[in-house]
């Protein structure tokens, strides 16, 4: 059986911020205050212009199973 994070992006390995906030519910101002407070996985670079989430640390997140640095 497929985790609900493979069925919902089964080709993605990161999420926008637009995504992770539909996710989540936040504001993307809230998102970025709990990143500086360590609270939510960091944006990633995805490229020169282009930052993302990595979906699996957003899955831990809305499962209660992250923390800093991503591990349990």
């Amino acid at each position: 059986m497929k985790s609900p994070v493979d069925v919902m992006y089964p080709d993605r390995y990161f999420l926008t911020l637009k995504e992770v906030c539909g996710l989540t519910t936040y504001s993307p101002s809230t998102i970025w205050r709990m990143e500086q407070r360590e609270e939510f996985p960091k944006r990633m670079m995805i490229s020169k212009r282009r930052v993302g989430w990595r979906k699996d640390l957003v899955f831990q997140f809305l499962d209660g199973g992250w923390n800093i640095g991503g591990t349990k």
